[in-house]
C-alpha cells in the first residue's frame, strides 16, 4: 500500500505532520525567485505568516551566526550546491533559542541546470536538551565512582549539606 492508495493527497499528510507542530518546509523557485514557506514552518520559526515575507535570506538571517557559515548560501542553491543534513541553531524573534536538524535538496531542469530548491527543518531542541541532561547526569556519575565499590566515594548530601546518614556509603 501507498500513500496514494489512501485517497488523499500528500498534501494532506503534510498538514498532518507539520500540525503537531515541530516541522516546516521551504522552496524556491530560482527563475521567478517565487519562495514558498509551510504553516509549519512559519510556526518553527516564530514568524507570523501574515506580515513575514518568506525568502531563503531571510531564513538565513534566523540563524545564530556561528551556524550560518555551515549552511548553503542563496548563491550556492543556484550553483546547484548543497551540504546535506545539518543541525543549527536557529535565533527567533521572541528571544528564543531553537535547535533545527535541516536539509535542502537541488532539483534539476532536464538538462542539468539548478531549477530550484527544497528543504526541511525539524525542531530538535528538547531532544537535545535531554542529550544534554543525560550527558550531565552520566559525566560527575563516572568521575565519583570508585572502582571497588562501583558507587559514590563520599556520602550523599542531604539539602542541609551534611551527609545522608541514610545512605548505604556512610
Amino acid at each position: 500500500m501507498n500513500v496514494e492508495s489512501l485517497g488523499f493527497a500528500s498534501q494532506h499528510l503534510l498538514n498532518l505532520i507539520e500540525s503537531q507542530g515541530a516541522t516546516g518546509t521551504w522552496g524556491w523557485r530560482f527563475a521567478d525567485n517565487d519562495h514558498v514557506w509551510s504553516p509549519g514552518l512559519f510556526r518553527v520559526l516564530g514568524l507570523d505568516p501574515q506580515s513575514t515575507r518568506p525568502g531563503y535570506d531571510r531564513l538565513l538571517g534566523l540563524l545564530h551566526p556561528q551556524d550560518r557559515e555551515r549552511v548553503e548560501t542563496g548563491l550556492d542553491l543556484i550553483q546547484g550546491v548543497t551540504f546535506g543534513q545539518k543541525t543549527v541553531r536557529l535565533l527567533r524573534p521572541d528571544g528564543a533559542i531553537r535547535v533545527l536538524s535541516a536539509r535542502s535538496e537541488i532539483y534539476l531542469t532536464p538538462d542539468g541546470r539548478p531549477r530550484g530548491a527544497a528543504g526541511v527543518v525539524l525542531d530538535v531542541t528538547d531532544q537535545e536538551r535531554l542529550q544534554q541532561a543525560r550527558q550531565a547526569i552520566a559525566a560527575p556519575a563516572s568521575h565519583n565512582s570508585s572502582p571497588s565499590t562501583n558507587g559514590p566515594s563520599r556520602p550523599i548530601a542531604n539539602n542541609s549539606g551534611s551527609p545522608d546518614r541514610t545512605s548505604p556509603d556512610r
